[in-house]
């Protein structure tokens, strides 16, 4: 995978304009047997029944923001030294997450179990993914009302061995939240591949389903729609080792007929830039389709293609790999 980055909006907005009616019909709940792991906590299933990414999704931001809850709580209860030495200590990660603190005046780290990163601004290379986004100044926007972030970043163990190789980057969404004049922030991190599988099988069922009244709604990224979308502007109109995301709709003859993001791939043919196998490839249970591409800016491009009805929904990117 040459990159890691975001394309849920852009999926999430092809199905809008490929398929809504504005009907009022109510959209069943979608169920995805097999929704990827999320790299930290994931919710536990209970006997005969299933868990979609949104429900993962969702407890992981519930549990995220009530990491930042309880920071904040123990800082008005024992004061600034206290929550410091606390955060400050690799004690305090639980599983993958861990609270950080910034001065929200100058946006440097003050609070960080990795001590070489405290004492660095987010106005400065803290504050800027391996890709060049520059997280640090959405964190610095963060209000009494927080907001979510959505960047690349390393697990804690990478970050402790200084691994920063890009197959050790992760999608991380930190809730970060302004108090008394500091910004206290924690996350949790996402398998790319295991997410688009994800969004574009829950889309597929939607359809298939019959419902388009409220796909978004079906795809319910717990709250993070406009974090992703922030970060996800970048990442498109940015070529990063040559990569870029791709998500779109298309008619079973290969007409892209939707591509919120990608909107220059509208009324092309899929086949010119994907070869046949998508069409050939694709089915009900859903297919990863790898093709040598026909754009300069490629040598492949890996995409995940289910059908439904008839329309081929898929997502994926430009990819190295040859």
């Amino acid at each position: 995978m040459s990159s890691i980055k975001i394309l849920a909006v852009a999926l999430c907005g092809a199905l809008m304009a490929a398929s809504c009616t504005g009907s009022d019909e109510t959209a069943p709940s979608v169920v995805d047997e097999s929704a990827p792991s999320v790299a930290g906590e994931t919710a536990p299933a209970a006997e005969d029944e299933t868990v979609t990414y949104g429900d993962i999704a969702a407890a992981e931001a519930a549990s995220a923001k009530a990491a930042v809850e309880q920071a904040i709580d123990h800082y008005d209860a024992e004061g600034l030294d206290a929550a410091l030495e606390l955060h400050n200590s690799p004690d305090s990660i639980e599983g993958e997450r861990y609270v950080f603190v910034v001065d929200a005046d100058s946006g440097e780290m003050i609070g960080h179990w990795d001590e070489q990163r405290r004492g660095y601004s987010l106005y400065d290379w803290l504050g800027t993914d391996l890709y060049g986004y520059e997280f640090g100044t959405e964190m610095m926007s963060a209000d009494e009302g927080g907001k979510w972030v959505t960047y690349t970043f390393v697990l804690p163990d990478a970050l402790a061995a200084g691994s920063f190789a890009e197959g050790n980057l992760h999608i991380k969404h930190s809730w970060v939240q302004r108090h008394d004049g500091l910004l206290f922030g924690a996350g949790w991190y996402m398998d790319a591949r295991g997410f688009i599988e994800a969004i574009v099988d829950a889309a597929a069922d939607v359809v298939a389903a019959g419902v388009t009244s409220d796909i978004t709604a079906q795809l319910d990224l717990g709250g993070l729609a406009d974090a992703i979308g922030a970060s996800m502007a970048y990442y498109n109109a940015t070529p990063v080792h040559d990569g870029f995301w791709l998500g779109f709709v298309a008619s079973r003859d290969g007409l892209v007929v939707s591509a919120e993001h990608n909107p220059e791939l509208v009324g092309t043919n899929i086949t010119d830039f994907l070869g046949t196998a998508l069409l050939e490839q694709s089915d009900d249970d859903g297919q990863w389709i790898t093709e040598t591409g026909a754009d300069a800016h490629a040598s492949a491009i890996n995409v995940y293609a289910r059908s439904a009805d008839d329309l081929v929904i898929a997502a994926g990117w430009y990819s190295d790999d040859r």
